[in-house]
């Protein structure tokens, strides 16, 4: 819960640079949250949809913040995010940056957190790490 505490904290800090971990907790917590208003809401009509439009609107900027962030980390300019306007294939490919590993050491944006670098990957991780990696990579090796 830190890590979507953390990205509230840094509400609209573009600067810097946020984990993977930090991302990825931010944005499913916020689609629970979603969910849950839309089951809740969905019947008080008017108002319900309000409620609905007040949590996207909150969770606006700060969205932005963590994905720009989330660039930096990776060593890509927050411009990047653009990609998102490219129907279909450029949210694919952000989904596929925002998944990438930390870039070693420090760079434009700043230091890495050093308390958390590399921290020990979950199987769900190993499993993306590795499928992103095959697909980036698609070399056959048979001869």
């Amino acid at each position: 819960m830190n890590f979507y505490l953390d990205a509230w904290k840094k509400y609209a800090n573009f600067g810097g640079r946020s984990r993977r971990k930090e991302f990825w907790i931010f944005a499913l917590v916020n689609m629970v949250i979603s969910w849950a208003l839309a089951f809740i809401t969905g019947s008080l009509g008017v108002v319900g949809t309000i409620v609905i439009y007040g949590f996207s609107l909150a969770i606006f900027v700060p969205g932005i913040a963590v994905s720009i962030r989330r660039m930096h980390d990776i060593g890509k300019s927050g411009w990047w995010l653009c990609v998102n306007f490219v129907p279909v294939i450029g949210s694919l490919w952000f989904i596929i940056l925002a998944a990438k590993d930390s870039q070693e050491g420090d760079n434009q944006w700043g230091r890495i957190r050093s308390n958390v670098s590399h921290p020990k990957r979950t199987t769900v991780e190993t499993w993306l790490a590795v499928s992103l990696q095959v697909a980036l990579n698609p070399t056959d090796k048979k001869q």
